[in-house]
């Protein structure tokens, strides 16, 4: 529970989910981002899946008793491993819980990725990670696929947190940011990453040289 659009979409949904008159339960490994969550109304429970190997097999015996335990009405995964988990522990639990899944990006396509198209429910944050689904896993069932784009909370982000009243004042900040006016500047919403699409360095050159 750290920076990142899958973690902030947790915090969104448990909050509202309390304002409907729910039990939100977040199971992860903790974070900075568990504090908020709890203020929101939320639960949280500290459980580790483990690293991509054996060792998250070994973990599900835990997983199981702690869901038998929960009780839940609704599982939802948002990454790979967690969805593999709650997918095999799901088969052991009577009442079996729903199962939703939320493609956040567009993940490596093979076996391992595939278990996010299994969800009851399959969310996908775009049209372009609907499109990516849907042409790497044709198979996937397309009445189970639901659009829901992820936007910015524009009290936390307002689109006009600053305006220059003049060129002068834009030009002192740039000064304070320790830039120059013909300088490239860069904004990005979301992680700098490669992986999200975010690429540094040659390809930036080339682009603004262009």
């Amino acid at each position: 529970m750290n920076t990142g659009g899958a973690e902030r979409s947790t915090l969104e949904i448990g909050q509202a989910l309390v304002a409907a008159g729910h039990r939100s339960i977040v199971i992860s490994a903790g974070g900075s981002w568990v504090p908020t969550l709890l203020a929101q109304g939320s639960e949280h429970i500290v459980f580790s899946t483990g690293e991509k190997s054996l060792s998250s097999v070994m973990r599900l015996p835990a997983l199981r008793r702690l869901l038998k335990a929960i009780k839940p009405d609704l599982i939802h995964a948002r990454s790979r491993l967690p969805a593999w988990m709650a997918r095999i522990v799901r088969r052991t639990l009577w009442p079996k819980p729903a199962f939703v899944t939320t493609v956040h990006g567009l993940n490596s396509v093979n076996r391992y990725s595939e278990v996010m198209t299994r969800g009851d429910r399959v969310i996908v944050v775009s049209e372009t990670t609907l499109r990516h689904v849907c042409r790497h896993y044709p198979a996937v069932d397309r009445t189970r696929l639901r659009l829901i784009p992820r936007g910015v909370d524009a009290e936390q982000f307002p689109a006009a947190a600053h305006e220059f009243a003049d060129a002068a004042e834009r030009t002192d900040e740039l000064r304070r940011l320790d830039r120059e006016q013909d300088r490239l500047g860069i904004g990005a919403v979301g992680k700098l990453a490669q992986r999200l699409g975010v690429f540094l360095r040659d390809e930036v050159i080339d682009c603004h040289a262009a």
